[in-house]
């Protein structure tokens, strides 16, 4: 869940340099399931409007929790870096739960 705010110039780097490119838009759509928020949205419920932004929340539908949560600008391969973790964590949690 990627909360954005198109007004400031931090969304609009992070999409040129992580959401709008190939490369690294493939590696995410193969772990998560990308979804923007744009909290400009007056329909956006209370729950999901943020204190800081960006914000970038990493969810796990099965377990209905947040898995982890950043906010700011972070650089590609940083944000690469956060994304590869947390997916390895999930599945190798889940891999013991069986």
């Amino acid at each position: 869940l990627n909360c954005e705010d198109p007004t400031l110039i931090e969304i609009e780097k992070m999409k040129k340099e992580i959401f709008n490119s190939t490369e690294y838009r493939t590696k995410i759509d193969q772990m998560y399931i990308y979804v923007p928020i744009n909290t400009n949205d007056p329909s956006l419920p209370e729950s999901l409007r943020t204190k800081y932004i960006p914000a970038h929340v990493i969810l796990s539908p099965a377990k209905n929790a947040v898995l982890d949560a950043y906010a700011g600008y972070i650089d590609p391969k940083s944000f690469m870096k956060i994304l590869d973790e947390n997916y390895k964590e999930a599945f190798q949690q889940e891999e013991v739960v069986r």
